[in-house]
């Protein structure tokens, strides 16, 4: 091909650098064929100029291939937990030293670098790597091969590269690259670009020389100052509190530097800002609601990934027991074909107990299918993916989100290619393959003329500037801190370096060129610095300031402390540009006064069944009533925090689990068992009850938990066996409805067992997972409420269920009718009534006097006051007034926040 006029490339490090280059190269003199940019650009301009393709990479699948053929290499056991990220450390380790070789011979002379102990083992392991590769070369290395070998005269038009030393450092591929394509052209280079493209490691030619203390630190910051410079109003330290305050702070000092300076425009402004996304958000947040554009601040945030996170959730779905937190976050995806309130609807059910969510009527025939594959599980690999295909086949995204769909449908197919039809599932390894990642917004840096000059840590500026304001100033920033290389250690690079002779690149050269570029952008200010110090990081957590700021402070004259810290007066006063606040401080609004709440309505009135009659109230929400109105009428109006967790084997569910157990072993007419059946019984129970109401309990981590509830039931099954024997009972009931009338107030609720003694007597039973101790102390303080609801029911209805007419006589007819606690934990029985045979019994406790008196006076109280619409507030003596007068723990107090934010004290209201 014939070369026309030669395009004139400046390479620079990074687009700050590129912006200004071309500004300075605009603001000289017009040029045709220049252009100015990055390494990746000039790779591409080089392809194009050839009028070649990139070359298809399998890359990534040539490592991990060679990485499983070298079964005893270093990175072995990391490997096999955990392969993506182990990938990616070795690629990066051994990316870092192949490119520092001849590219005609790569990663010569390292295959006997010298090193002794680990970091020899880790090169001999890698040098075994190459030669797996058998010649595959990273993506990076891989373009530049492909130019290398292609020939540089053949261009559609010459190309003559521009580079300063190490700006940008340039590894031994890269130099090799531009000296072939600079062999190409018969250009000659201009010196006036190459002068323009080394300037910009110096200060500006048209900017104000800075003096004092400003002019100091620009020329000898991190070196040994020859003697010690006083210090001026150029350069100051601010002590703040967290990243919020600094975007606040920067936004004050900001405004009264333009109120000092009318001529200041806002892009002799800048701010230095650290590589953190909780910056560019308050920033945003603080310049944006003052009325100043930002000029520079790219949108760094990160969105979530909703398609392989389904993907990782259903894959956990599917490996029963389910995690109820992994079926709750499948209902509510954005992917799904319902709306959103209805997944969380859904998935609350789920988080509350219900597997199946019963409760959901309406559903789509494509959610029916889906929720299918929800409760169905895999141990296979061609069921699973079965499964995963019809999910991706029934998505139907809301809000645009097809591509995350997409990306789902990746995902999924990227597991079945790895699924075996007739073995088992490897969980752990299809997880890995669909784990979420970050998703950066899409969004252009607004490099706008007017706005506040926004630079970036580790970044080139852009332009120069008058003031700068530099956020963040704290430990591991400015310099950003070198990560450690995982494979070698800094003294085994240095060693190899030495050794070989090759340009490979140290953590301390890079601290090195880090400093050169914060020295640079010092360089670009002309007129003054404020360092701002965070004390706290964003998770609230202390932190240092800088190490820079030793270097800093070791330059100056100083008499104590520089960090003048602005929550303290004193320093604030001293402080230079900080804006001062003329309004009076912020008063919060007082809460108070405000007293029990008068709403002029029959509260327990409103909650009616289909046929308008009232419905009734069970023992439980009646001592919730006795212990907070407020938090008992907040369920009525279903207001209660929705709070989703992980699957506890706490109090509640042992609770439901021994009470099925009780009911399966000790059945309503039936005989009773012979006891050295009962251990073989409970077992088989108590499974079958883990099956039906606590899947997540069969999983291996639950063994124990499982194993120590079936011990502690076999113990209470046995008591509870012997005591039925010797009363001659017989079980004639179980979870049987009862319902009757509080006076006026419908009540109902559900008696564990009704138990028949011979003499036309009944006893009824409330199974209580827990020991005696405490339901002994409300009763002996006449505070247990239950017993008296029960009797009340009986006297005053019976069962619930119009089928049990029967039984209803019997009860009506009952000489007598008792109302017992069973007390599984340490097998105690207690009444508030004596029996004929309760004395022969152990472990049967009768307790004298009226157990409910006091209850029940409270509860009528609070009753009469929620028919007239009063709702008592809590006081700030109920909680001990009920624990320690009453016996009564008071659980309704923790149910939300807002009885503690409407608690009064107890001069405010009645007690």
């Amino acid at each position: 091909m014939t070369q026309t006029d030669a395009i004139h490339y400046l390479l620079v490090p990074d687009s700050g650098a590129a912006r200004r280059l071309r500004r300075l190269l605009a603001e000289d003199s017009a040029r045709i064929g220049v252009v100015v940019g990055v390494w990746p650009e000039l790779v591409a301009l080089a392809r194009d100029n050839r009028v070649v393709t990139a070359s298809e990479s399998s890359w990534q699948e040539q490592l991990h291939a060679a990485l499983v053929d070298l079964p005893d290499g270093f990175w072995a056991e990391s490997y096999q937990n955990s392969p993506q990220e182990t990938g990616t450390v070795i690629a990066n380790a051994y990316t870092e030293l192949l490119q520092e070789t001849d590219p005609a011979k790569p990663f010569g002379g390292l295959e006997d670098g010298g090193l002794q102990g680990r970091g020899g083992a880790h090169l001999r392991d890698l040098s075994r790597l190459h030669s797996a590769l058998a010649g595959g070369l990273p993506d990076s290395l891989s373009d530049i091969r492909q130019l290398l070998d292609l020939d540089a005269s053949e261009g559609l038009r010459g190309l003559c590269v521009y580079f300063s030393e190490n700006f940008p450092r340039l590894s031994a591929w890269q130099a090799a690259l531009i000296a072939h394509l600079n062999s190409g052209t018969n250009a000659q280079p201009d010196k006036a670009l190459q002068s323009a493209l080394d300037s910009l490691t110096l200060p500006p030619k048209k900017q104000k020389k800075s003096a004092g203390s400003l002019g100091a630190l620009q020329k000898q910051l991190f070196e040994l100052p020859k003697r010690k410079f006083k210090l001026d109003d150029s350069i100051q330290w601010l002590g703040v509190r967290d990243f919020y305050e600094e975007a606040e702070v920067a936004v004050g000092m900001v405004q009264s530097m333009r109120r000092e300076d009318p001529e200041l425009a806002l892009s002799d402004v800048g701010l230095l800002v650290p590589n953190l996304v909780e910056y560019e958000g308050a920033l945003r947040d603080a310049f944006g609601i003052s009325g100043l554009p930002l000029a520079g601040l790219a949108d760094g945030s990160w969105r979530r990934d909703p398609g392989r996170e389904l993907m990782l959730n259903f894959l956990r779905v599917r490996q029963k027991p389910a995690p109820n937190m992994a079926v709750a976050a499948c209902l509510t995806s954005p992917l799904m074909p319902w709306s959103m309130a209805e997944g969380a609807s859904a998935a609350q059910s789920v988080i509350d107990g219900d597997w199946k969510i019963s409760n959901w009527h309406e559903i789509s025939d494509e959610g029916k299918r889906i929720l299918n594959l929800l409760r169905e599980g895999d141990k296979r690999g061609g069921s699973l993916a079965r499964a995963l295909r019809q999910l991706v086949k029934h998505l139907e995204p809301d809000h645009g989100l097809d591509a995350d769909v997409e990306r789902a449908r990746i995902a999924s197919e990227q597991v079945c290619a790895v699924l075996v039809k007739d073995e088992p599932v490897d969980w752990p390894s299809v997880r890995r393959l669909v784990l979420p990642q970050h998703l950066a917004n899409a969004v252009e840096t607004d490099f706008s003329q007017e706005g506040v000059t926004v630079w970036r840590e580790g970044r080139e500026a852009w332009r120069p500037v008058r003031h700068l304001l530099v956020l963040g100033f704290s430990a591991g920033h400015y310099p950003s801190r070198a990560h450690s290389s995982p494979v070698f250690t800094e003294a085994d690079t240095k060693a190899l370096a030495e050794s070989t002779g090759l340009p490979i690149y140290t953590q301390r050269a890079r601290l090195d060129a880090a400093r050169t570029l914060l020295r640079r952008q010092l360089n670009l200010v002309s007129d003054s610095v404020s360092f701002l110090i965070p004390r706290r990081d964003a998770a609230g957590g202390a932190q240092s300031p800088s190490d820079a700021l030793e270097f800093m402070l070791h330059l100056y004259d100083k008499e104590e402390d520089e960090v003048l810290s602005l929550d303290i007066a004193v320093d604030r006063n001293q402080a230079r540009f900080i804006a001062e606040n003329t309004v009076e401080d912020a008063v919060a609004p007082g809460m108070r006064p405000f007293a029990d709440i008068d709403l002029g309505v029959d509260l327990l009135s409103r909650r009616v069944d289909k046929d308008g009659n009232p419905k009734p109230e069970s023992p439980s929400a009646l001592e919730k009533m006795m212990v907070s109105p407020l938090v008992w009428l907040l369920q009525r109006l279903y207001a209660e925090p929705a709070m989703w967790a992980a699957e506890d084997a706490n109090v509640l569910l042992q609770g439901t689990l021994a009470h099925t157990v009780f009911e399966t072993i000790f059945a309503q007419d039936s005989e009773l068992p012979a006891r050295g059946k009962l251990p073989a019984l409970v077992k088989k129970a108590l499974a079958e009850a883990i099956k039906r109401e606590a899947p997540f309990m069969q999983a291996p981590a639950w063994k124990v938990e499982c194993r120590l509830l079936e011990a502690q039931l076999e113990k209470a099954a046995g008591a509870w066996h012997d005591t039925l024997k010797q009363l001659g009972a017989d079980v004639i009931g179980t979870e049987m409805w009862l319902q009757g009338d509080l006076d006026t107030l419908p009540i109902h609720g559900q008696a564990d067992a009704l138990l028949s003694l011979p003499g036309n007597r009944l006893l009824v039973v409330d199974y209580k997972k827990s020991g005696a101790s405490s339901r002994r102390r409300r009763m002996e303080r006449g505070y247990d409420s239950q017993v008296e609801l029960y009797r009340m029911m009986m006297q005053t209805g019976g069962p619930k269920d119009p089928e049990k007419e029967k039984l209803a006589q019997r009860l009506q007819q009952s000489d007598s009718i008792g109302v017992v606690y069973y007390n599984m934990n340490d097998t105690i029985v207690l009444s508030d009534t004596g029996i004929e045979e309760s004395a022969k019994l152990p472990g049967w406790e009768v307790l004298e006097g009226d157990v409910s008196l006091a209850a029940m006076s409270l509860i009528r109280e609070r009753i009469a006051a929620l028919r007239k619409g009063r709702v008592r507030l809590n006081r700030d003596t109920d909680a001990d007034f009920f624990d320690t007068k009453a016996g009564v723990t008071p659980y309704a107090l923790e149910v939300t926040p807002l009885t503690g934010l409407f608690m009064l004290a107890e001069a405010e209201g009645e007690s």
